[in-house]
């Protein structure tokens, strides 16, 4: 299975983390290193899905690097 990123179809995604039981995997935690969305894939298809999310959610061809940084990087040490 191919996994990208449901917000910007990304194919930079990494696995995060895997809920197990029973030595089974019941889901996984993905990040997208472009935009920094994380997601379970045990989500509903309106969160996870690029065709049924909506248009407004979705980031694919946005120059990410331009917008505004919500959280300022840290100060580096004087």
């Amino acid at each position: 299975m191919k996994t990208i990123c449901p917000r910007c179809e990304s194919p930079g995604v990494t696995q995060m983390h895997a809920g197990m039981e029973n030595g089974q995997i019941l889901w996984r935690v993905w990040h997208c290193k472009d935009c920094a969305y994380t997601w379970r894939d045990s989500e509903p298809a309106e969160s996870i899905d690029p065709k049924v999310r909506p248009a407004w959610a979705q980031m694919k061809g946005v120059d990410i690097d331009s917008l505004r940084q919500v959280i300022p990087p840290a100060r580096k040490p004087t």
